[in-house]
């Protein structure tokens, strides 16, 4: 079946062009989901500084609240921890690949 229609069955040479075509596909989505998930990656790493910018332990929220009560009150608290960001490899760009082509003989 191609397109809906049966054209004729698949013969060794086809199948071979088959499973190479699948091998192609397979290799494009997992660079797809690489580009995707370092895209996802430098964007929490954004949201990340920004938030240990205000909310880390040298965060302008924090040092909003230096002075004696503060220093009383928060005796014992920890002091803030920030979060950490993706290391470089995991935020790099990576490069799209153009869909593979089918196979010849899906163009019948």
């Amino acid at each position: 079946m191609i397109n809906g229609r049966f054209v004729r069955y698949l013969n060794a040479n086809d199948l071979r062009q088959l499973a190479d075509y699948q091998r192609k596909v397979d290799h494009w989505q997992k660079k797809l989901d690489l580009h995707i998930e370092h895209r996802v990656n430098a964007g929490e790493n954004q949201r990340r500084q920004q938030m240990n910018a205000a909310f880390g332990p040298d965060g302008s929220y924090v040092k909003s609240f230096k002075g004696p009560f503060w220093e009383e009150q928060h005796l014992n608290t920890p002091p803030p921890t920030t979060l950490p960001t993706f290391a470089p490899e995991q935020i790099a760009e990576v490069p799209t690949e153009q869909y593979p082509d089918p196979p010849a003989f899906c163009l019948q």
